[in-house]
């Protein structure tokens, strides 16, 4: 399986400079804040990779890089600032490299994480880690997220002695109320 890369919208570079009026123009305060803001995004910029890592057990890493995608790979390999998914999971081969551009980290990070999710939903969320779902831990998908199974729980503990609270607020105030007719 490999992934048919659209770029999304939110990581292109910002390229538009045309004015709202329709003449193409821009007034001189609008020009220079304008190109401020080009180059201040300019100047974060790099060179970024996004890669896939077929691994041991069937198992998929996806990640971003200013380095060669090999470089990052001989990297995960060697345990060498590697991911602890890839620790666990060894990786065999590159599955995939694409060339994001010169773009700011953390739109490399926005296309990191639309590919983890394509990923996912391809391979299932046991056997893909990457973007912000790196813990190698059990996750689960609830909500239309993703929670580590311990924030699940924690989160669920919450909700249900707030239900609670609830519950006992309502009766309290039914009971008040029924108290004083």
């Amino acid at each position: 399986f490999l992934l048919r890369f659209v770029v999304p919208k939110k990581i292109r570079p910002l390229v538009s400079c045309a004015s709202g009026d329709g003449s193409g123009k821009r007034s001189g305060m609008a020009q220079s804040s304008r190109l401020f803001a080009i180059i201040y995004t300019m100047s974060k910029q790099k060179h970024y990779w996004l890669y896939v890592l077929k691994l041991e057990n069937d198992k998929f890493y996806i990640g971003v890089t200013s380095k060669s995608p090999e470089e990052r790979y001989l990297q995960h390999r060697n345990g060498y600032l590697a991911a602890n998914w890839t620790k666990l999971h060894k990786p065999i081969a590159i599955e995939q490299a694409l060339d994001l551009g010169f773009v700011t980290y953390e739109k490399a990070q926005i296309g990191e994480n639309w590919a983890t999710r394509r990923y996912i939903e391809a391979h299932g969320l046991d056997n893909v880690r990457g973007g912000d779902i790196v813990d190698a831990g059990r996750w689960v998908y609830k909500f239309r997220h993703y929670w580590t199974a311990e924030n699940w729980n924690e989160l669920r503990f919450t909700l249900y002695t707030l239900a609670f609270t609830l519950f006992v607020m309502v009766y309290m105030l039914f009971d008040i109320s029924r108290h004083y007719q």
